[in-house]
């Protein structure tokens, strides 16, 4: 036991024996989009339209949009998409939309900071761009 002690420190001393590499430095995902994280009120751009959302623990969603309010119910999808379904007019069955919007999931660390999300809307709205950023 002592000769191999013996032998492994003269190879050490002798550089024949190397460190173990480094291993490479994590690399830094984005946060995926969390339930608990969306929860709160928004100011969004819809295209062009400021307005704002509010988005509730349990659900429930509310849109303040230029001269209506909208309600209804949001969600996140597998595919890290904010789901909404929404009406000005909820008694009225055939008034209700749903709109999938697609948030980037690259954002930068200020971005994430600022809680601020861009993305297109893929259903319901195709080819308006969205922008949200979190109220404090």
């Amino acid at each position: 036991m002592a000769r191999l002690f013996a032998v492994l420190l003269g190879l050490a001393l002798s550089g024949a024996v190397a460190a173990a590499p480094m291993p490479f430095p994590k690399a830094s995902k984005p946060r995926p989009l969390t339930r608990d994280g969306m929860v709160g009120t928004w100011t969004v751009h819809w295209g062009a339209i400021p307005t704002t959302f509010v988005l509730s623990p349990n659900g429930d969603y509310v849109c303040h949009w230029p001269g209506v309010k909208y309600i209804g119910s949001w969600g996140l999808d597998r595919d890290g998409r904010l789901w909404i379904t929404e009406s000005n007019r909820p008694d009225t069955a055939t008034s209700w939309q749903s709109y999938a919007i697609r948030l980037n999931p690259d954002l930068t660390a200020a971005q994430r900071r600022l809680h601020s999300f861009t993305g297109p809307v893929e259903v319901g709205a195709a080819g308006v761009s969205v922008r949200l950023q979190k109220q404090r």
